[in-house]
């Protein structure tokens, strides 16, 4: 399994309110304990569809 951090998910953007994992039809994503000790998104690269679905949701990304 490949994990990335994706650019509006790392540290202070992201709100941990947990709206992307629940909305993800493959469980793509997760949170871990970067090497910083901060709970970050990551997502399984293998698994992502791209469906976007964690994008609708997320309230940093969609301010609307």
């Amino acid at each position: 399994m490949v994990f990335e951090v994706r650019d509006s998910c790392a540290g202070k953007h992201c709100t941990g309110c947990q709206s992307c994992i629940r909305v993800c039809p493959r469980n793509a994503i997760h949170y871990q304990v970067d090497n910083r000790g901060l709970e970050v998104v990551f997502v399984d690269v293998g698994s992502c569809i791209e469906c976007q679905r964690c994008e609708y949701v997320c309230p940093v990304i969609n301010t609307s």
